[in-house]
């Protein structure tokens, strides 16, 4: 079922980005259904969920030769089954530090940290503090 809901909205996704590509700068995803196993504990079920969604979505995107940010709302960690208040990593394409995988783990070795999410969104518009 939650593979049925996931697919759907990767299909949808898709579909909109491609209507609406010439008309709009930046859009939001959000894929929701990662964070179910979360909740569950279900540590590989939500790896495969991911590992779905970089082979289903973000082949797509890669076509697009375009910048795109690639983070979350929250961590959910599969041993505590609960939203918790971890950092979240931070992907943009086009943009290297060295970091070749994509992870909680990972992004730790990073240079990209921000303390609350709208120094994120400040970076992206380019707006100095």
């Amino acid at each position: 079922h939650l593979y049925r809901c996931l697919d759907t909205e990767i299909k949808n996704a898709k579909e909109k980005i491609k209507k609406y590509w010439k008309d709009y700068d930046a859009f939001y995803v959000h894929f929701k259904e990662t964070d179910i196993p979360g909740h569950d504990g279900l540590k590989e079920e939500k790896i495969r969920m991911i590992e779905r969604i970089d082979r289903k979505f973000f082949s797509f995107v890669k076509k697009l030769n375009s910048e795109v940010v690639v983070t979350c709302d929250h961590a959910t960690p599969t041993t505590l089954k609960r939203h918790s208040d971890d950092p979240v990593p931070v992907m943009i394409t086009g943009e290297s530090d060295g970091i070749s995988r994509f992870g909680e783990n990972y992004f730790k070795e990073g240079s990209l940290h921000f303390e609350h999410g709208y120094e994120l969104m400040n970076y992206l518009v380019g707006v100095k503090k």
